[in-house]
Formats: C-alpha cells, structure tokens, sequence
C-alpha cells in the first residue's frame, strides 16, 4: 500500500519507482510491490534513476541524496554522498545525456549540478550552482532529453526553466 507519495520515477524495464514519505517502494507493471527501501530510516522528498540504474533518494533526514540498487540495497561507502550536504533537499533529478545528478534545495533556494561519477566531498566540488536570489523555494525538479532544468518555485507561483546553466522565468 503507498502511504503519502511524494515523487516517481520508472527503471529502464519500466518497474514504478514511489517516494512516500518515510521510505521508497519499488512496483512491478500490475502493482504488485517488489521491494521497500529504507523503512523509517528515509524522509524522501525526490527520487531518480541514475545513468548507472541505481536510486538516487532526495533524503530529508540525512541532508543528501542517498544511492541504492533496485532491491533495496545501499551502495558500497565508496559511492556513498556525505551526510549533510544539503540542509533541505528538495527534489533531485538525473541528465539522461551525462547523468550528472541535479539537487534543489529548498532551505538554501539552490540548483546544484553534480557529476555522476564522483562522490561529492562538499558543495565547492558541484558542477554548476545556480545563486539563491534567483530562486525563491524550490519544490521539485524535472530534465529533459536535452539537459534543461525545470524547477518549481512554489513562492514565486513559477518554473523556472535552466538552459545551459542560464535562467530563465516561465509563469
């Protein structure tokens, strides 16, 4: 049973992937639940799936995005992201192209671009970062084919659309 969703996303094989609340539900095509993943150790606020085929978990409770397999395991400590390195993410997101991992964080009204092939030690190693008075709060996040970033600012009732690393206002 989903209790409070709060994001998707699909595999590759078209498994549904649900963020609830406090943890992350893995479905077959008939809903039949295939796996769950962190079970009250998560407060998902966003989830992807990264180039690699791993979950990429927005997580509230650790200030991170946490990586885990399909089935529900953690990755290896090596591939691990160091907790706290948001204060309040909000959502994350994957370039299909590259598959840099985009983090929104809501408390410090930022767009952060991260390569995927690195463990992020800190912020000053993001790809790009977009400055927190462009944003107001940011929600959720969304990437195209082509790389564009969408992001919802629920203060200023807006997306705002990131084409290579340049913002730009849509109502």
């Amino acid at each position: 049973m989903i209790q409070s969703p709060v994001a998707v996303t699909f595999l590759g094989n078209h498994d549904i992937v649900v963020a609830e609340e406090y943890r992350v539900q893995r479905f077959d095509r008939c809903g039949r639940s295939l796996a769950v993943i962190g079970w009250y150790s998560l407060k998902p606020a966003g989830v992807a799936v990264t180039k690699d085929g791993l979950l990429a978990v927005a997580d509230k409770a650790s200030q991170t995005v946490r990586l885990f397999h399909d089935d529900g395991r953690d990755v290896l400590p090596t591939r691990r992201w160091p907790e706290r390195l948001f204060v309040m993410p909000a959502g994350v997101a994957v370039v299909g192209s590259s598959g840099d991992i985009v983090v929104v964080d809501a408390e410090r009204r930022s767009v952060t671009v991260h390569a995927s092939d690195t463990r992020p030690a800190a912020l000053v190693l993001q790809r790009c970062r977009i400055p927190s008075d462009q944003l107001g709060i940011p929600t959720h996040v969304a990437v195209d084919n082509n790389g564009t970033i969408f992001v919802s600012d629920s203060q200023q009732s807006c997306v705002k659309v990131i084409c290579s690393f340049s913002v730009f206002f849509c109502q």
